[in-house]
């Protein structure tokens, strides 16, 4: 995949053309202010694969961290200028992409401050009612 010219031309630190981020999805040396998610961010921890599912997991995570936990810090108080965000609590991973089960996510998953991708396993479409799956390496 080739970036996008937002990042490429950025002066965040790159690997392999996406924005290098921690395990709280926050690049490195910017006080926990600056996050990138999805395709653009490269975990130097955790090699994922570019695509929607991650992505997806890894905006719930961080909605749920802004809700949660960032939106404790007023980061435009001019006297927090210099003060590094806290990093999170507990944040359960999002297993279940509908918010109808999402009750099963504390009772399938452990939560952590970390990001934490949980693959759901593999499907495609073959037509009119027909398909594959691939579980055999779902968590």
């Amino acid at each position: 995949l080739k970036s996008v010219k937002l990042i490429s031309n950025s002066t965040l630190p790159l690997d392999r053309d996406r924005v290098v981020v921690d395990e709280y999805l926050r690049v490195p040396d910017t006080k926990g202010r600056v996050y990138a998610l999805g395709d653009c961010a490269a975990s130097l921890s955790d090699k994922l694969p570019p695509t929607a599912t991650v992505a997806e997991q890894q905006a719930l995570y961080l909605s749920e961290c802004f809700n949660k936990y960032y939106s404790k810090l007023d980061v435009v108080d001019e006297k927090n200028r210099d003060v590094e965000v806290p990093l999170p609590g507990n944040v359960t991973p999002a297993l279940m992409p509908w918010n109808a089960l999402s009750f099963l996510n504390k009772i399938l998953c452990k939560s952590a401050p970390e990001f934490q991708y949980k693959n759901r396993g593999a499907m495609a479409s073959m037509g009119f009612g027909g398909g594959v799956t691939d579980l055999k390496k779902t968590d």
